[in-house]
């Protein structure tokens, strides 16, 4: 599905004000019951259930998933790829391949130099070596630049609403 039909398909629901005191607090805890939710949000537990399920149904809320500690699962490198390609490849093949190997955390098409932007998160800087060699040797990868991060200040994957 192309970026603009989401778009499109997000613009045809708008939040409202329950939806946005809802999705702040759920985003910050997906774990808490219903009854929990409720109390925090200081609406009935029934009016929670069908906001969450009105927002899942029309895709607000992707999915639930536990936020996990990357530190604690030994991933203590962080960095970006970007990616020229070549001209008479499609940035979508490109941008997919890329999307399959490990390591790779998010994969964005960019204006500028450069066509793809690639989040990676490794072990080490020999994983992250080996991750953006594999990056560099797809088929339609003209040339690639990296850097990485030495600390992180902050890292988020909860929106304001």
């Amino acid at each position: 599905m192309s970026t603009q039909m989401k778009t499109e398909e997000s613009e045809q629901y708008k939040l409202d004000e329950i939806d946005r005191r809802v999705l702040d607090v759920y985003q910050r805890d997906a774990s808490l019951s219903y009854k929990e939710l409720s109390n925090a949000v200081e609406l009935p537990p029934s009016t929670i259930y069908d906001r969450i399920k009105k927002l899942r149904r029309n895709g607000t809320i992707k999915t639930v998933i536990p936020l996990l500690d990357y530190e604690k699962l030994g991933l203590l490198t962080t960095a970006w790829v970007l990616i020229k390609i070549s001209r008479e490849k499609g940035l979508e093949r490109v941008a997919e391949n890329v999307t399959r190997i490990h390591g790779v955390m998010e994969v964005h098409g960019i204006a500028g130099e450069y066509d793809i932007m690639v989040k990676v998160k490794v072990r080490d800087n020999l994983e992250l070596h080996t991750t953006t060699d594999l990056i560099a040797r797809l088929e339609g990868v003209h040339d690639t630049f990296s850097t990485m991060a030495l600390c992180t200040i902050k890292e988020d994957i909860r929106i304001s609403v």
